[in-house]
């Protein structure tokens, strides 16, 4: 694990190979279930979003359901991305706020921003990228507040606190499809997004 400072770090062969090739593979035959994602005025971002996040509260399924044939990987990383967390950010009890599985298009960025601020989702307490493929040219995770940029390579994790002024950041311009699975952590249960299929499993 390389640790930038500000509680930015990159966990290099977080993601399986072999998993990574099947999340890839799922959300190239299920992208018609993606919502494009036109926040920032940008059409080449694909998501599909579940968890209790302010800014998408109305599209974002507040339960995992949907996600056959990996739901067994988004169950396997939420659980590795808490203990990891926990264990590197010297926490009690993480959950997992929001989960999306994405694709970006060439031509792709997202502008700088902060995952928490101005009262919108207060309840984050860290942010995770999984990346699952390589971006040869662009697609860099930048935090300009910091002078800290980071080249994604497949199959690696980025964690770092969602709190924060210097924690803008921002991916430049994508050059290649990038395929990514993210989330949001917290540190308040009520906030903890679950999936569909364990909540009815519980109601029985």
């Amino acid at each position: 694990m390389k640790d930038y400072g500000n509680g930015i770090r990159l966990t290099q062969d977080f993601v399986a190979k072999l998993d990574s090739t099947r999340l890839i593979e799922w959300i190239d035959n299920n992208i018609d279930r993606f919502q494009q994602y036109y926040f920032q005025y940008n059409p080449k971002r694909h998501a599909l979003r579940f968890g209790k996040d302010q800014v998408f509260w109305d599209s974002s399924p507040h339960e995992i359901s949907g996600v056959d044939g990996v739901e067994d990987l988004a169950k396997k990383y939420m659980g590795a991305v808490t203990a990891m967390l926990e264990e590197a950010y010297d926490e009690e009890k993480l959950y997992i706020n929001s989960f999306w599985l994405a694709k970006q298009e060439q031509g792709a960025m997202v502008k700088p921003h902060h995952d928490s601020h101005s009262g919108m989702n207060p309840q984050f307490t860290h942010s995770v990228i999984c990346y699952l493929n390589d971006n040869e040219v662009g697609g860099e995770l930048e935090f300009p507040e910091l002078d800290i940029i980071i080249k994604p390579t497949a199959n690696s994790m980025v964690s770092f606190v969602s709190q924060g002024e210097e924690l803008l950041h921002e991916v430049k311009e994508i050059n290649e499809d990038r395929y990514t699975m993210l989330f949001w952590i917290t540190d308040q249960p009520e906030y903890e997004v679950k999936f569909h299929s364990d909540e009815c499993q519980l109601g029985q």
